[in-house]
C-alpha cells in the first residue's frame, strides 16, 4: 500500500502543471502609503476596490479569490498577481485584461474614490498612472530543477514592484541622452575658450 501511494504521489508531482501568473501594477496618486498602511480597515477596503475592478476587467475569466494585491510606497504602488483558475489559460486572462486596460485603470481609481472616508486621508485628487502588465510561469515545487523557481518568482515580482510606473529607457534613448550631454559639455568648453581669447 505504501509503495502504491508513493508511486501515485511521484506521478502526480511529475505531471503537475506549471503555474501561470499575470502581474499587473500601477501607481495610485493622491494617497500616502504610510497613512494608508496605518489604517488596516481602510487599506483592506481599498484592496477590495482594486480587486473588484480587476475582476471586472477580466470579463469573468477569473474570480476575486484569484487576485492577490500588495501596496508599497511611492504615492501608493499597487501590484496585483492574478493566478488563472483551473481550466483557464494565462493567455485568456492576459487578453481580457489588456483589452480592457484603458477602462481598467480608471475603474481602479474610481473604486478607490468610493471607499468611505478615503477623502479624509487623501493628499490630493485620487488618480492613477503607469499601468503595466507582465506574464510569468512558475513550475511546481519538487519538479526536478524547479525547486528554486518560487524564489526566482518572488525576486522577479519584487523587481516589478520596485519599478512599476517607471519607464525603462531603451538603449537608443540612453545613447541619445549621452550624446546630448557630451554636446553640452563641448559647448561649455568652447564658451570658456572664447572667454580666454577675449
Amino acid at each position: 500500500t505504501t509503495t502504491t501511494t508513493t508511486t501515485t504521489t511521484t506521478t502526480a508531482t511529475a505531471k503537475a502543471k506549471t503555474r501561470e501568473k499575470m502581474v499587473m501594477g500601477l501607481t495610485l496618486t493622491g494617497l500616502d502609503f504610510n497613512t494608508l498602511e496605518s489604517n488596516p480597515t481602510m487599506k483592506n477596503k481599498v484592496k477590495d476596490g482594486v480587486k473588484d475592478a480587476i475582476v471586472k476587467g477580466g470579463s469573468g475569466s477569473f474570480s476575486k479569490e484569484c487576485v492577490h494585491v500588495d501596496f508599497s510606497g511611492g504615492s501608493v504602488k499597487v501590484v496585483a498577481t492574478i493566478t488563472p483558475p483551473a481550466g483557464t489559460t494565462l493567455k485568456s486572462v492576459s487578453g481580457a485584461l489588456k483589452k480592457s486596460s484603458g477602462a481598467l485603470s480608471h475603474s481602479i481609481a474610481d473604486n478607490v474614490k468610493k471607499v468611505p472616508g478615503i477623502d479624509k486621508i487623501a493628499t490630493g485628487p485620487i488618480g492613477e498612472t503607469g499601468l503595466e502588465f507582465t506574464e510569468t510561469e512558475v513550475p511546481p515545487r519538487g519538479a526536478g530543477k524547479s525547486e528554486k523557481d518560487e524564489v526566482a518568482w518572488n525576486r522577479r515580482r519584487k523587481r516589478f514592484e520596485a519599478t512599476v510606473g517607471q519607464k525603462v529607457k531603451k538603449p537608443a534613448a540612453k545613447k541619445a541622452e549621452k550624446m546630448e550631454e557630451n554636446k553640452r559639455k563641448k559647448g561649455a568648453k568652447e564658451e570658456k575658450k572664447d572667454e580666454k581669447e577675449k
